[in-house]
């Protein structure tokens, strides 16, 4: 009866699993933390214990991750093959995702065949690194163990940031270095010596005593080099997280940004004192004037940075050549004063149209109405932009038709603009709607005039636009060139870019140096040097269950249970059912056969035998 009935035999789930093949699925932290000294070595040790207690024909696989995650063994039985794989990882300088390992281990677990699996996630569970771990799915059919590393009480000083004094006297500069160190973590203060390392050549080094959590600035002593593009490094002892003692950075070019000042023929010195003597007193950026009277020559324009326009009568007919000019990355601050005619000027490399002359002699002179405070020009002036301008007064000035491509950075106070700003290309045209002399305003008289006038040419050469440090990840935009670029990462490998009038972007994602070279010229044009990712130095643990606790979604997925079995499959699972049944009628008939061999015969009673 049992048997013909097929009952379902239900069983306890932990038995159910204990019944399977085992699979462990290893999620291996790979990030710069993991560096930390002895974590890395515990980590390995908890994968082989891991490891070593499966048994005959069961497998393992590892998927390592920072940032982004990889198979890096799939599963199998191959405990060689296994043990290769997990000596050749080693921490690198990435952030830590633990969202990303644990979807790249989804994978591994869904091409598990009917075992019971075990996603064992191996990291030291940076505090920073949950982000994003409530998206993650729970694991399917398998359960969640978390094996945290990380040290108990970490203690870390980390290099944020340098900071370089530059002081150039001929082909010579002096450098005044300077650095920032936090420190995390500790007992009492910490001494440390610091190195400033210019192109591979340690140059000086400082000592300093470090308090716990907190950040301290260092100083170096004075140091000359020769005034040209460099690559540095301040550089910390090491400590037990090695990979952020460096901060690299880099130094920008010649000091001095080369300028054209282009005079009006005729024009008298006295006219155009206030913006010559603006020019040649700035120290940051410092600028390298050029005089030239009239029309610039191409030859004028290959050497300049930036063009500044007294006036925009020596301009006129140049149209082709300054758009060119812009538009390969340089700048031009172009003022429109008395000479520039009575006629509308039109030119393709102006922000707008420059019209008629609006005369406020009668009203003792118009002000500036508005700026744009948030703007890099008038950043400086963002605390006091009414008493920085307020004074100034501008009794004529041009009117200006502001182009569709172009922005307007200040108004006068009738609303008609004062400053316009346009990009052509990967450069800057400025027009500054009065003149540079001290005849049609006072500004020049102001104390303004000075730090406006170093901020419009400092902006419009885009000096100090250069980053001296990158943190891993980001995305560098590249000049623009006619030329093709070739990019070396600081592995050794080259990407090449394609010529484009636009600027071009790189992804940063090695830490080190990456150099441009333009045309197959040996010297780059351009170092970035890029630094690990701050957050990635702090050590602040989280605990295992806040990690299960946020990738659970309606179910417990650090206990997840079998996937219940349908009724077929269950079924399927007791097919011994039918076997017992033709046992059993076997047994029957048997026992029927056997019956009528050994029974008497039986006579009737009176009967014949």
């Amino acid at each position: 009866v049992l048997a013909f009935a097929r009952p379902f035999l239900e069983r306890e789930p932990d038995l159910l699993l204990a019944s399977r093949r085992r699979a462990l699925v290893i999620a291996l932290d790979r990030s710069m933390s993991m560096g930390y000294a002895g974590v890395w070595e515990r980590a390995l040790d908890s994968i082989r214990a891991a490891v070593g207690s499966l048994g005959a024909g069961e497998r393992a696989g590892i998927v390592s991750f920072d940032e982004a995650a990889e198979v890096v063994v799939p599963l199998t039985e191959d405990r060689a093959a296994f043990d290769a794989a997990l000596a050749r990882i080693e921490p690198g300088s990435g952030g830590t995702r633990l969202a990303s390992g644990l979807r790249m281990a989804r994978d591994l677990v869904a091409a598990a065949r009917d075992e019971a699996v075990e996603v064992l996630l191996v990291s030291d569970l940076q505090r920073q690194s949950l982000q994003g771990l409530e998206t993650v799915d729970p694991l399917p059919g398998a359960t969640l163990r978390v094996v945290p590393v990380g040290a108990l009480e970490p203690a870390n000083a980390r290099v944020v940031s340098a900071t370089v004094d530059r002081t150039v006297s001929g082909r010579q500069a002096t450098l005044q270095a300077g650095a920032r160190v936090a420190t995390e973590g500790g007992s009492g203060p910490r001494r440390v010596r610091a190195t400033l390392v210019v192109n591979d050549r340690e140059l000086a080094t400082t000592d300093a005593v470090l308090p716990p959590n907190s950040i301290t600035s260092i100083a170096f002593p004075p140091v000359r080099v020769p005034d040209a593009a460099a690559s540095a490094v301040v550089r910390l002892e090491s400590d037990d997280l090695a990979a952020d003692d460096e901060h690299r950075f880099t130094l920008g070019g010649p000091a001095g940004v080369p300028v054209l000042l282009v005079l009006p023929p005729g024009v008298s010195g006295d006219q155009l004192l206030y913006l010559e003597r603006a020019l040649g007193i700035s120290r940051s950026p410092s600028f390298v004037v050029q005089v030239r009277r009239g029309a610039p020559s191409a030859a004028d324009l290959a050497r300049a940075s930036v063009v500044v326009a007294a006036d925009l009568a020596p301009l006129a007919g140049r149209g082709t050549a300054l758009e060119s000019f812009v538009e390969r990355g340089g700048g031009l601050l172009a003022f429109a004063g008395q000479r520039t005619g009575g006629n509308t000027v039109r030119e393709p490399w102006l922000p707008g149209a420059v019209g008629r002359v609006v005369d406020r002699t009668t009203d003792r002179g118009g002000r500036l109405g508005w700026v744009q405070a948030d703007h890099p020009i008038f950043d400086p002036f963002r605390d006091a932009v009414t008493s920085d301008f307020g004074s100034a007064r501008f009794f004529r000035y041009r009117e200006v038709e502001v182009d569709s491509s172009a922005t307007t950075l200040a108004r006068f106070d009738d609303g008609k603009p004062a400053l316009v700003e346009r990009r052509i290309g990967s450069g800057r045209a400025l027009l500054w709607a009065s003149a540079s002399d001290a005849v049609w305003s006072d500004l020049p008289l102001q104390p303004v005039f000075l730090p406006l006038v170093h901020r419009l040419v400092g902006y419009a050469s885009r000096a100090g636009d250069e980053k001296a440090a990158w943190e891993l990840g980001e995305v560098a935009s590249l000049p623009a060139s006619g030329e093709q670029l070739a990019v070396t990462t600081p592995g050794g490998a080259i990407q090449r870019l394609d010529p484009d009038t636009v600027a071009r972007s790189v992804a940063l994602s090695e830490v080190g140096y990456y150099q441009v070279r333009a045309g197959g010229v040996a010297e780059p044009i351009l170092t970035l040097a890029v630094n690990p990712r701050a957050v990635e130095s702090d050590l602040t643990a989280a605990a295992p269950g806040e990690v299960t606790a946020l990738i659970r979604t309606g179910s417990d997925s650090s206990a997840a249970a079998p996937t219940p079995l349908t009724a077929v499959e269950q079924e399927a699972r007791q097919r011994w059912w039918g076997w017992l049944l033709a046992l059993v009628l076997a047994l029957l008939a048997a026992e029927t056969w056997y019956a009528g061999r050994l029974s008497p015969r039986s006579v009737p009673k009176g009967g014949t035998p």
